[in-house]
C-alpha cells in the first residue's frame, strides 16, 4: 500500500472514508462490509480470520446469515 501497511486497520486513519462506501447493502450481501471483515482479521490474525471465513462463506451460502446485531461466536 501507499503507506507501506498490509491491512487497513494498521493504519492510524482506520477506518477512514475510503470505506465508507463498502457497507452498501450489508444487511442483505453480508461479505461486503470490508470494515467488519478488517476488525475481525485483527481480532483473528489472518490463519483463524481465513478458516472463519471459510465458516462464513459456507453458512451464508446455506441460507445462515448472523442476525443483526448478534453476537459471533469465534
Amino acid at each position: 500500500s501507499e503507506k507501506g501497511l498490509e491491512f487497513c486497520y494498521q493504519c492510524d486513519e482506520f477506518p477512514c472514508l475510503k470505506l465508507a462506501p463498502c457497507v452498501d447493502r450489508a444487511q442483505e450481501i453480508p461479505h461486503s462490509s470490508k470494515v467488519y471483515n478488517l476488525l475481525l482479521l485483527q481480532k483473528l490474525g489472518t490463519k483463524k480470520w481465513l478458516q472463519y471465513g471459510d465458516m462464513l462463506w459456507k453458512q451464508y451460502w446455506q441460507g445462515k446469515k448472523p442476525r443483526p446485531g448478534a453476537d459471533i461466536e469465534v
